[in-house]
């Protein structure tokens, strides 16, 4: 017979600001509520900048196979995408960063 574990989990809800209801599971029960979603917003802000990176970029594939070659690699994803960024709002018109890396 096996022997059953059981998980304490911990469920917590925020709304943000356009009334939008958000929910997560965690078994963290050392941090605040605020932290939490604090962490998840984090989360997906890196997940969104990860997404733009790997549309405007060739990050689909590593040119080198040693961790210094790939570091570099993704460095130098995101100082062009910082500086692309910052070309983007010192413009008038609001490219999109793809456009905008065909136009540069």
């Amino acid at each position: 017979m096996k022997n059953k574990e059981t998980t304490c989990l911990r469920k917590i809800t925020y709304q943000d600001d356009k009334g939008k209801i958000y929910e997560f599971i965690t078994n963290n029960f050392e941090i605040s509520n605020q932290e939490i979603v604090l962490i998840y917003k984090t989360r997906w802000q890196i997940e969104l900048l990860l997404k733009k990176l790997k549309q405007n970029f060739q990050l689909h594939y590593f040119y080198s196979e040693t961790k210094n070659g790939i570091k570099t690699q993704i460095w130098i994803t995101l100082i062009a995408q910082l500086l692309l960024t910052g070309i983007k709002n010192l413009l008038l018109y609001n490219f999109y960063v793809c456009r905008l890396i065909v136009i540069v």
